[in-house]
């Protein structure tokens, strides 16, 4: 059944097929194509009874509506500069949904590899809600993969920044992360954002934890007052393999 707020396919479509032509193309119109179908979660859904979707949705077709323009990254590097100097990790960064490929080529390192999700031959699927929004609207997504015996001895940091000033802004973010076996490393996933105009910020997170191997995420939230945020981290453990995880939430309006 779809949702009685819906997004407007019509509009997405269009933004769909602005997106670059790659590797990513086949799997952004097949979540489009399923997110046609099954629509996004209503309260009406049990796990969704207490978390309505319209205010992200309603922003989200005015974003489309307005020509699903990236935001430029007005007001992002004091952010970037204070998140950074508070933590000593290997930050990757994706700023108004685009991957900085500064910091990526910064971050490979011994032990460490990270690719563009549209380089690599495996796909992401988008069974879990707002998953098949997240595929069809992304322009890249980061793949890290740590490699096995590896200790780290320092996080991979993962930062989240938008801005929306003064215009309407989406951002999807999507990072699938891989542990070697027998390694030992540990994540911060960060999220914030400036400015007061609307934002909905959709981020998705696959870890993959190797056999024996230790894993310490932590994830930190701390958008403005008037932005939006959905967010999923999906958990894989090997055998004999240990996951710590906490999350903080210090800002943002709708935060799922």
């Amino acid at each position: 059944m779809k949702s009685t707020a819906s997004i407007s396919i019509p509009a997405l479509r269009d933004a769909v097929l602005k997106l670059p032509h790659d590797r990513l193309t086949k799997a952004r119109l097949a979540a489009l194509e399923h997110l046609d179908e099954h629509g996004t979660p209503t309260v009406r859904h049990e796990d969704w009874k207490y978390t309505d979707l319209a205010p992200v949705i309603d922003i989200s077709n005015e974003w489309l509506a307005a020509g699903a323009q990236a935001l430029q990254a007005d007001d992002t590097a004091a952010t970037i500069a204070d998140v950074t100097s508070r933590f000593d990790a290997h930050w990757l960064m994706v700023i108004n949904g685009t991957i900085d490929m500064g910091s990526v080529k910064a971050t490979r390192a011994a032990g460490i590899d990270v690719n563009l999700l549209s380089e690599s031959e495996s796909m992401p699927h988008f069974a879990a809600p707002l998953a098949d929004l997240n595929m069809s609207l992304l322009r890249d997504g980061l793949r890290v993969h740590i490699d096995a015996g590896v200790k780290l001895a320092k996080p991979v940091g993962i930062l989240v920044v938008d801005s929306a000033m003064s215009a309407v802004g989406v951002s999807q973010i999507h990072v699938q992360i891989e542990t070697g076996p027998n390694s030992d490393a540990s994540f911060i996933e960060y999220h914030a954002s400036t400015g007061n105009a609307s934002h909905y910020a959709n981020a998705f997170v696959r870890l993959a934890i190797g056999d024996n191997a230790t894993a310490r995420y932590i994830r930190l939230q701390d958008r403005s007052p008037a932005h939006c945020q959905t967010g999923r981290l999906d958990a894989r453990l090997g055998s004999d393999s240990r996951l710590s995880h906490c999350g903080f939430d210090f800002g943002g309006s709708l935060v799922q």
